[in-house]
């Protein structure tokens, strides 16, 4: 969840990093705005499931 702190440009310049860092490992980042989550929280349910389910059929391709 991406709050209010990512408005800071050097924080936004760390999570980038700490993204790619992460991505070269394999990890895949989604990030999802405070307000979003606790407006609708099913849908970020929903669309962390599917982001599941596309990691899963990449992985299933290697």
């Amino acid at each position: 969840m991406d709050g209010f702190v990512h408005e800071d440009d050097e924080v936004y310049k760390k999570d980038l990093k700490r993204e790619k860092d992460l991505e070269k490992l394999g990890y895949k980042i989604v990030r999802y705005n405070n307000q979003w989550v606790y407006k609708d929280i099913q849908s970020i349910w929903w669309g962390i499931v599917e982001e599941c389910k596309k990691r899963a059929e990449e992985l299933k391709r290697k």
